[in-house]
């Protein structure tokens, strides 16, 4: 019944419906039956629809009185993207959903939702109640699909949101969007993420160093990766990322992200000495880093 009232000419139904399979698709036997009773199709257009009924109100004029004509529809077309992006964002997270989901659209509602984040005229997403949500909800569905594959026109929708952390304004209720941004990123197959990774990422990964735990984690796996490309070198060196990553190395315990540090720096100081005693040296690494940071790069380039 919740699937048959996806395709309701109300609004209200239809909202209901995706709300209430969004809270199902926690449950993870749920998202299994959800996606077998044919519920993903009728979702995926209702967030088409809904998201290009919201864009069109974020086109008009910026006069206030036609503004708030439209004030009720402009929420109510918020209020069934949110439940339409959420249902699918949950629903993602079961591999079979997650293929049905690139076989409706290859992604394209999702990404189209993460667009959102920049608007004509300067506004966002963010400024619509809720916003926020769907903007973690849709990059959660593509942080599910990374696992597999990730299209490539999510590519740069994905680097706009990682960008945010490098805004002198940065909200930090933005994190959980900004890791679901990263970690589709850092789990990009390699045959997408070598090629646009020296123009496109690498500046705001280096910006995720400083940023939390799983900012850090993600940012660091991936530049651990490009660097292993060497036209990457010099690119991950001009956007600064020593010494924040010599912060990583010297953060304590072992980690994946420490490691991930070391390896890079490992790969930026190989038969370079001059880079090697900066790291060393000018940074002032302690006596446990250097170690990891010798071991780790006699085991790479022994």
């Amino acid at each position: 019944p919740l699937v048959q009232l996806l395709g309701s000419t109300d609004n209200a139904l239809k909202g209901s419906a995706a709300l209430a399979l969004f809270h199902l698709a926690f449950n993870e036997t749920n998202q299994v039956k959800i996606g077998r009773a044919g519920a993903i199709r009728p979702l995926v257009q209702l967030l088409v629809d809904a998201t290009e009924e919201l864009g069109l109100f974020f086109e008009l004029d910026e006069d206030e009185d036609e503004w708030d004509a439209y004030e009720d529809e402009k929420d109510a077309a918020a209020e069934l993207m949110k439940h339409a992006v959420g249902a699918l964002f949950k629903l993602a997270a079961n591999e079979d959903n997650a293929e049905k989901i690139l076989q409706a659209d290859d992604a394209r509602a999702l990404v189209n939702v993460v667009k959102m984040l920049e608007l004509p005229g300067g506004e966002s997403v963010l400024a619509v109640s809720g916003g926020r949500n769907v903007l973690e909800h849709a990059a959660g569905g593509l942080f599910h699909f990374s696992a597999f594959y990730l299209p490539p026109h999510a590519i740069e929708p994905l680097v706009e949101v990682v960008k945010l952390r490098a805004s002198a304004d940065y909200d930090s209720d933005n994190d959980t969007l900004v890791e679901y941004a990263a970690g589709a990123l850092f789990r990009l197959k390699s045959e997408v993420r070598v090629p646009m990774a020296k123009s496109l990422v690498i500046p705001p990964l280096v910006a995720l160093l400083s940023g939390t735990a799983k900012q850090q984690e993600y940012a660091a796996g991936a530049l651990a990766y490009f660097s292993g490309f060497q036209g990457n070198q010099p690119a991950i060196q001009r956007a600064g990322a020593i010494r924040p990553l010599v912060t990583l190395l010297d953060a304590g315990p072992e980690t994946s992200r420490r490691r991930d540090a070391a390896k890079t720096l490992s790969i930026l100081a190989k038969r370079n000495d001059t880079n090697y005693f900066n790291i060393v040296g000018e940074c002032r690494l302690s006596e446990g880093s250097r170690a990891l940071l010798d071991e780790i790069r006699a085991e790479h380039w022994q």
